[in-house]
């Protein structure tokens, strides 16, 4: 698991950098855009099961999303969950969450946001994701990516080819 699993818009320099490692992976489509705390709002609410209760920290840069019985948590930040605004000119970023629903809620923001690239920081493959995905697939290929040679080819192959 990573400490934080960066969230962007898919666009033209990921096509790029992945076209240049000889990766298959989708085409950039228009529109793709950070989610807003309203889209994510919506997209929480798509999943009941999450029983969400958000929090905010003191200084309200970091909200977390936060279930206990099932020991999974969201962290979001750069994203205040007091006025409902992004910060300017931030990054969005999942912090130490489950991978699972990180997905999840990304295939559902993709309705509204377009494409996302999950980029962890650990050095483990980003993962494209929109509104088409299939995050069953996604969750099996990524648990066995990153015990292969090259996870990025093993990950990319099934999913983009």
């Amino acid at each position: 698991m990573s400490n934080h699993d960066l969230i962007f818009p898919y666009a033209a320099h990921f096509d790029e950098w992945l076209t240049q490692q000889g990766y298959p992976h989708p085409a950039v489509r228009p529109g793709n855009r950070l989610p807003t705390f309203d889209d994510i709002d919506w997209a929480l609410a798509a999943y009941p099961e999450l029983e969400i209760e958000p929090r905010w920290s003191s200084d309200d840069s970091r909200s977390v999303v936060e279930k206990n019985q099932i020991g999974y948590a969201l962290y979001f930040e750069h994203l205040n969950w007091k006025t409902h605004m992004a910060e300017p000119e931030s990054d969005f970023m999942t912090v130490r969450g489950s991978r699972h629903w990180e997905f999840a809620l990304l295939i559902k923001l993709g309705e509204r946001c377009g494409q996302l690239v999950l980029y962890p920081d650990t050095g483990e493959p980003a993962v494209i994701l929109d509104s088409d995905s299939d995050l069953r697939r996604i969750d099996q290929e990524w648990s066995e990516a990153s015990s292969r040679p090259d996870p990025w080819a093993y990950l990319y192959e099934p999913l983009y080819s």
